[in-house]
């Protein structure tokens, strides 16, 4: 545990350095771009494989020889390869029809996709097989060199985009290479497209896993929305909107490795249930309270041009303390039952989509701070929703070791 708290802070620091240094060498518009190609990346890492990445580590949870292992991750890096591919038609076509070099500067996060997701499935699998401190090797290798390599961009009049492209690649890759020798034979598949290749046959894909993956996602997508009915809404709004993200790492480090301990678990009381939801949450409410007083120091360290963005910020620190509070009843749901992982995740993604319509209708009432307050709104709501279902799913015993780990052992509820 400590491990994962250990490499999750460092890399929340250094994101919070990236976005710094981003923000203070583009100007507003430029970075919500920006924003959004990194809600897009991260939509595709963490939704592409539609729930697989959440099965193996549910497989390995149960049974670390599983034989089901080697099929869902060569299924997975199927999906891995796909996107990438994908990510590199779209920017050749926009390269054509936008007069623009964006889409040539963001192309070579082709092969980040490649590497980012290969490395994402192995740390999860070395949280799950108590290997936590190689975590902090692998997160260190991804966001060093973007961390050290935009300083002299910033001094010396780079092209910061490119610049945060190139070493964002760099940095995942590195990680792939640093970290491939320590994982499974099969985890270190290649090409998985040949006919010989280990491909799960007759794999169910558990859509509740996905829901909630595309919706702590796809949320995030709420500055695009912004961004198109006002761009100055859009710039007020984007830099705080990526600042509250990494508050929540620690937390959701917290709710990776409770994970496989709560599956193997066949009854969760209510009273450790919100215990450990009060503890998950508290360095997320620690970061929030301290941003939240800090925050008139915003323009004086990024940019004068930010003054507008700090009510948006405030705002958006009592949103990141339910974000953590989401994450954590989430994590829970998943590891409980089928229904309770589809509840989660319907909810989840439903209030996704709510979250951009309301950011989009405060945005054109109040501007960024409008926006923000759309957001904290629909986040208050699914809290409340998830934390019901939550609560009926306690002290409720499930037969646990099965193929299907999800069926419930016949019991009265406490």
């Amino acid at each position: 545990m400590l491990w994962t708290l250990s490499a999750r802070i460092m890399w929340a620091g250094m994101q919070v350095m990236v976005l710094a240094l981003l923000a203070r060498g583009l100007t507003p518009v430029t970075f919500a771009h920006v924003s959004i190609v990194m809600v897009a990346l991260q939509v595709v890492v963490m939704t592409n494989g539609f729930g697989l990445q959440r099965q193996i580590q549910l497989k390995r949870s149960e049974d670390a020889r599983s034989p089901e292992l080697p099929g869902l991750y060569a299924l997975r890096l199927r999906f891995t390869y796909v996107s990438a591919i994908g990510w590199l038609v779209g920017c050749v076509v926009l390269s054509f029809t936008q007069h623009s070099r964006f889409p040539v500067e963001i192309a070579p996060l082709s092969l980040w996709l490649v590497s980012e997701q290969c490395t994402t499935i192995w740390n999860g699998i070395n949280i799950v097989d108590n290997r936590s401190r190689e975590l902090f090797a692998s997160y260190a290798a991804r966001r060093l060199p973007p961390t050290v390599m935009l300083i002299p961009a910033l001094i010396l009049d780079w092209n910061m985009v490119l610049t945060w492209s190139l070493s964002l690649t760099f940095g995942s890759t590195l990680a792939y290479l640093v970290t491939m020798n320590r994982q499974e034979s099969w985890a270190r598949l290649l090409w998985p497209f040949r006919r010989n290749s280990v491909i799960a046959h007759g794999v169910t894909l558990d859509v509740g896993y996905w829901f909630c993956l595309v919706g702590m996602e796809l949320r995030d997508l709420d500055v695009a929305a912004v961004s198109a009915v006002s761009a100055s809404a859009g710039g007020v709004y984007a830099l705080p909107a990526r600042l509250v993200r990494p508050m929540n790492l620690i937390t959701q480090a917290a709710g990776a490795v409770a994970f496989p301990r709560l599956v193997r678990r066949s009854v969760i009381s209510r009273k450790h249930l919100m215990l450990g939801t009060l503890v998950g949450i508290s360095p997320a409410t620690l970061i929030a309270a301290c941003v939240y007083v800090l925050a008139p120091v915003l323009p004086r360290v990024i940019g004068s041009e930010y003054r507008a963005s700090i009510g948006a910020l405030r705002i958006l620190c009592f949103a990141a303390v339910m974000t953590a509070g989401i994450t954590l009843f989430s994590t829970f749901l998943q590891a409980r039952s089928s229904r309770a992982t589809t509840h989660a995740g319907v909810l989840v993604l439903a209030f996704a989509f709510a979250q951009i319509m309301f950011a989009s209708v405060g945005a054109t009432i109040n501007g960024g701070n409008g926006a923000a307050a759309g957001a904290c709104l629909t986040q208050a709501v699914l809290l409340v929703l998830l934390l019901v279902r939550s609560l009926s799913e306690c002290s409720v015993p499930q037969v646990s070791g099965s193929h299907d780990r999800r069926r419930r052992a016949p019991a009265h509820r406490a």
